[in-house]
């Protein structure tokens, strides 16, 4: 009989720890899976906006080539006008030129505006973004097209946090 009921004790100890244990284990688990799938999401979204910074890069690269012809162009028609000599063709492809380069800026910019909606808290993505609409606002500018030029200010305004590339761009030359 003694026998019995410490083999009874026993038993109850063990249901009671095995209660236990699945009172502990079942929330530890759903934890677990919570903590999971948020570290999978987090890195799923950094890999989404690294993609599109990528993607923007790329179009940078093109942006700042055909920028870069497109002021050797704009020079060559100026000059062939100096020179008298006709420059419908040239004029022409220095314009195919600027709208070239003005829709990779826009698509770099897109691509970091979409980064930037992913995740708001991306300093790095803010910046990038700024550098860009400054680069665009100085085409703009140097394309006198002023009302895009007035525009991208604005927008400047909103990712350039510390106004540093604001400041620069009204020192004076």
């Amino acid at each position: 009989e003694a026998e019995f009921a410490r083999a009874s004790r026993r038993a109850v100890r063990r249901r009671r720890t095995a209660r236990i244990a699945i009172a502990v284990a079942v929330p530890a688990i759903a934890a677990s899976f919570y903590v999971g799938a948020r570290v999978i999401a987090r890195r799923d979204l950094a890999r989404t906006i690294d993609d599109k910074v990528g993607g923007a890069e790329r179009e940078l690269v093109v942006a700042r080539t055909t920028s870069a012809k497109l002021l050797d162009l704009r020079a060559a028609s100026v000059a062939e006008f100096d020179a008298g000599k006709s420059v419908d063709a040239s004029w022409q492809t220095a314009r195919e030129r600027e709208a070239e380069t003005s829709d990779a800026y826009a698509r770099a910019a897109s691509s970091l505006e979409a980064a930037l909606l992913l995740d708001t808290s991306r300093a790095d993505v803010r910046r990038r973004l700024a550098e860009v609409t400054l680069e665009r606002l100085q085409l703009a500018e140097r394309t006198f097209r002023i009302s895009e030029r007035d525009d991208l200010a604005t927008r400047l305004e909103l990712y350039d946090e510390h106004n540093e590339l604001a400041d620069r761009l009204n020192a004076p030359a």
